[in-house]
């Protein structure tokens, strides 16, 4: 084989290699970096309202890195009939009504300070996202809302370590609607309760967690 030949094969096999490692690679870095950046923010998790990609309404959402793997975290958030538990004084009832294709569960709200329960079935379903990552999303059947859903995403970044976030979007059916700032306040902490809540069931504690990159000086 000349030796152009053997370059030439020699740059394939390294481009296929690389084609197959780099889905794992992205994914590991945007872990890392997420990681990363909660951990320099000293806090357990953090909070803002945003419209998710591929949707139109405002969801509260949160994450927070867990001293957990990625399993334990998982474990927890399948746990669906334990939710009330995450934030009992949120979520004043969690049971599971179903399992027709997918897991189908029961909720109450308490909102506006608890001037309002609000109620819904969701069904949830989990399916991978790519290398390393997992995806819980509960959607709206029926209730007294409009509208509702609930979207975890579970980040493997090591052996020990995993993001997790949620996005939350609950849209009440009142007379009178809510002024938007005030369902965005209730969303936001609803999400961080949420994460919180997995948070101290995956590490047994409350600690904040702190993630150093493996390769920093």
């Amino acid at each position: 084989m000349s030796t152009a030949r053997r370059a030439r094969s020699l740059f394939a096999m390294v481009a296929l290699g690389c084609a197959f490692m780099a889905p794992a690679a992205a994914s590991a870095s945007v872990a890392e970096g997420d990681a990363l950046r909660i951990s320099t923010t000293g806090q357990r998790s953090l909070k803002w309202t945003w419209t998710p990609p591929g949707h139109q309404d405002r969801y509260g959402h949160s994450e927070g890195l867990m001293h957990a793997p990625m399993a334990t975290v998982v474990q927890r958030v399948l746990d669906y009939g334990k939710y009330k538990e995450l934030a009992p004084w949120r979520f004043t009832a969690s049971r599971v009504v179903g399992h027709e294709k997918g897991t189908d569960l029961y909720m109450e709200f308490s909102v506006l300070h608890g001037l309002v329960k609000l109620w819904d079935v969701s069904r949830f379903n989990a399916r991978p996202a790519g290398e390393g990552v997992q995806i819980v999303e509960g959607k709206f059947l029926r209730g007294n809302v409009k509208d509702s859903n609930i979207i975890w995403t579970v980040e493997r970044v090591d052996d020990d370590y995993t993001v997790l976030k949620c996005d939350i979007l609950l849209k009440p059916d009142l007379p009178v609607s809510p002024a938007q700032g005030a369902i965005d306040e209730e969303l936001r902490d609803a999400a961080q309760q949420a994460v919180d809540g997995v948070q101290r069931k995956a590490q047994g504690d409350d600690k904040v967690a702190s993630w150093t990159p493996p390769h920093a000086p």
